[in-house]
């Protein structure tokens, strides 16, 4: 079934609600006092079943200016206009505005109705069409029909009916989205179904049952009821007037401009980026930081507007600027807002939400522009694909839905995209991190080591805690992702909770080379009583500094062993005391310290260490004075 929500304009009463009434049978003013003084004060719901599967939704606008804030509460999710102009009037000051407020909301489609032709000649009706033919002639409505209508003699009401069912059946069908999102225009309670919002489904789909939040908030509410064009349903699809029964909150708590979305797929902000254009027809200059009136949906907030790169905006100009409000509302990637002047209240421009959770900016900031113009001009996937580069060491689905005003399902496809082009990497499930962030962290753990390394020439590598904390203190699990690529390619080489760049060697100097030489030949010719520490540093003939670094050195490559403080064996003596001692158990079962000390041909001195070393390996295992294989 094709969905269409259709949005009265024009001048106040210039016959809006009169023509809806003769079109539906139904009277969209509700109020007591519309009903006294003969105009429409708010929003009026109607509707229109025409032939096959066509539906439109009807939300009939107030034309005064007083109630311009009720208007664009209302024409925020339409999809087609029904433009009134009186014929014994033609156009006036709040056909421009509406006609301007539509411009800006983007609505592409549009009929223009002449009424009250009864009281006027042709030629009278001639001229009104001109000044409408005028009006829209260089806009997107040029080939829009103007249709002269009477609701008091009928004539036209017909030819107006059936230009909606044609340009209705012209139309793509809307598409329906995975998120809720409702913006409510009105809030009442109803006996039976407790409090009932209203609003147009701008996209998503509603089901009795279904648990749904309120922003801002957030308030979680049960759907209770659904009713779409006076009938109960069990779902509601986006570009139905919807009206939703929902459990959780009362009519105080709810107001118009809050909106009924899916959890987690939006969230109130306070500060967004916009790219925002000025009417020529302007009365006035946009100044940075200027307070205005933002409308977005149904909501309208007080707000200052922080221009990006100049200090005022010109009619007919168009710049990026980030909007600060003074009260939280819902907006989303591409949505389309209206700007009015705090006092003379004007409408004067307005614009696209380009991110709605922006930096704070500054003016002159370096990069914003040149990330804004992407985001006000690419497509999608180029969009998705900035956003990833932007959050720097990763961003996750959530996170983009809530940037992007998109489905899960539709951000997943162009991830799978931009991962099978190589544009972006998936270092643990569920989180992106881009190719070109992903080379810099790579270039700037090599450069972290080298620096290390260069600092501690003989420590082998960096420890990865060290490296993690010096890195912004990143995941360990997404650090050893990037290691592990590294390693891969040569680039790093990890040992023991180690890391190094370069080669997996250190290069010695001359006198390391013969530290180096010297500790290992005194400890393989020593086996099992080598020489202590303290001996190696004082006997080497080379500064003890230098062997104890090189001492370090050879533990961590693990050539040699630190039995205890000051007593280190080489591993070759300790495979061979392992050798042993494991074939004299195996024959005896079990053995003291003292029998194994005469196997290995040593001291207690020496054996004791040696043999703890064995335990602590699950080599050996003491019990009381002896000792058994494991």
């Amino acid at each position: 079934m094709r969905r269409v929500i259709l949005g009265t304009a024009g001048h106040i009463d210039h016959g809006k609600t009169a023509l809806i009434k003769a079109l539906t049978g139904i009277d969209t003013d509700r109020l007591r006092e519309e009903k006294a003084r003969g105009i429409s004060i708010d929003l009026g719901f109607a509707h229109i079943d025409l032939s096959g599967d066509l539906k439109v939704g009807i939300v009939d606008v107030p034309g005064h200016e007083k109630f311009i804030k009720n208007m664009l509460a209302g024409v925020g999710g339409i999809d087609l206009v029904l433009f009134v102009v009186a014929c014994d009037e033609g156009i006036m000051p709040q056909t421009k505005e509406h006609f301007d407020i539509i411009s800006l909301l983007g609505v592409s489609t549009a009929i223009f109705a002449l009424t009250k032709s009864d009281l006027v000649d042709a030629e009278m009706i001639d001229m009104v069409r001109e000044e409408v033919e005028d009006l829209i002639k260089d806009t997107r409505f040029r080939e829009a029909a103007v249709i002269a209508t009477s609701t008091k003699t009928g004539d036209g009401v017909e030819v107006v009916r059936g230009a909606i069912g044609e340009a209705v059946a012209r139309m793509e069908e809307r598409k329906i989205g995975e998120a809720v999102r409702l913006p409510v225009d009105r809030v009442f309670t109803m006996t039976g179904r407790g409090t009932v919002v209203t609003g147009t489904l701008w996209s998503g789909t509603v089901s009795k049952e279904d648990r749904l939040e309120i922003l801002p908030g957030p308030r979680p509410v049960r759907v209770r009821s659904i009713e779409v064009h006076g009938s109960h349903v069990d779902s509601a699809y986006a570009g139905q007037r919807t009206a939703l029964g929902v459990h959780g909150v009362d009519t105080d708590e709810v107001r118009r401009g809050n909106c009924v979305v899916s959890p987690g797929d939006f969230k109130a902000t306070s500060v967004l980026d916009a790219e925002v254009h000025l009417l020529p027809t302007s009365p006035r200059i946009l100044k940075h930081k200027a307070r205005i009136r933002f409308h977005l949906g149904a909501s309208e907030v007080m707000a200052r507007i922080f221009l990006i790169g100049g200090e005022s905006l010109k009619p007919g100009e168009k710049c990026f600027a980030q909007v600060r409000l003074e009260d939280p509302l819902v907006a989303g990637f591409g949505d389309l807002f209206v700007v009015r002047t705090y006092s003379p209240m004007r409408t004067v421009g307005g614009g696209t939400v380009l991110d709605p959770s922006p930096l704070r900016r500054r003016k002159r900031d370096e990069g914003i522009t040149e990330w804004l113009t992407l985001l006000a001009t690419a497509d999608m996937k180029q969009v998705v694909e900035g956003h990833i580069r932007a959050s720097g060491l990763g961003t996750r689905i959530d996170a983009l839905r809530l940037r992007l005003n998109r489905g899960s399902s539709e951000i997943e496809t162009v991830i799978r995209d931009l991962a099978d082009g190589a544009k972006i990497f998936e270092p643990a499930p569920g989180l992106y991190i881009h190719a070109d962030v992903l080379a810099g962290l790579e270039g700037r753990i090599e450069k972290t080591l080298e620096t290390y390394q260069a600092r501690q020439r003989l420590t082998w590598g960096m420890p990865k805690e060290e490296l993690r904390e010096k890195l912004g203190s990143v995941e360990m699990a997404f650090l050893n992702w990037v290691l592990g690529r590294l390693e891969k390619n040569g680039r790093v080489f990890s040992k023991k909770g180690s890391v190094r760049a370069g080669t997996g060697d250190v290069e010695l100097s001359r006198d390391e080379v013969k530290a180096r030489s010297l500790v290992v030949g005194q400890l393989k010719a020593g086996l099992f009583r080598p020489p202590s520490e303290r001996d190696l540093e004082t006997k080497s003939g080379v500064p003890a500094e230098t062997v104890r670094k090189v001492i370090t050195l050879l533990i961590n490559d693990g050539e040699i062993t630190r039995l205890e403080p000051g007593l280190v064996m080489h591993s070759s003596a300790i495979e061979e005391a392992r050798s042993r001692i494991e074939g004299y158990l195996k024959e005896h079962g079990e053995a003291t310290a003292s029998d194994l000390k005469g196997v290995l041909g040593t001291t207690r001195k020496y054996a004791v260490p040696l043999l703890e070393r064995l335990d602590r390996l699950g080599i050996t295992r003491r019990q009381g004075a002896k000792r058994t294989l494991i």
